[in-house]
């Protein structure tokens, strides 16, 4: 629903020059090390969920009703403001072809009570 409204700008990508970049220090590093075993299972998990753009429609299909949405439209090598800090080439198939198979499920509080439901529809598109 909320991608219907052009003021939101979902599906964009605003790449901002001025960006810090630094490492990541601190309580946020403690955090990442922590969760990098969870993190490696779960995106295996995502991973089969969408692993085509065809299976990545026919999931979508089934998830738009509690709102899932095909946030990444691209990857960052497309964003015209980015390309003229990309270091070598530009052309990115890895990342293009991720983001033809990545989506976003909502995660507002109003999704709740759909959380089984969404659920269960993941489930049943990793197993068609």
């Amino acid at each position: 629903m909320l991608a219907r409204i052009p003021a939101l700008g979902i599906g964009e990508t605003v790449y901002d020059p001025g960006f810090a970049q630094d490492a990541i220090s601190g309580p946020a590093l403690s955090l990442a090390q922590a969760l990098l075993p969870e993190i490696a299972a779960s995106s295996t998990w995502r991973a089969s969920v969408a692993p085509s753009a065809e299976a990545r429609e026919a999931t979508l299909a089934a998830l738009r009703p509690p709102g899932a949405s095909p946030f990444y439209p691209s990857s960052l090598a497309r964003i015209g403001p980015l390309r003229p800090h990309v270091v070598g080439n530009s052309d990115c198939p890895s990342a293009e072809s991720l983001a033809n198979r990545i989506f976003t499920l909502p995660t507002q509080a109003a999704v709740r009570a759909q959380i089984s439901a969404i659920a269960q529809r993941l489930r049943e598109c990793t197993h068609r």
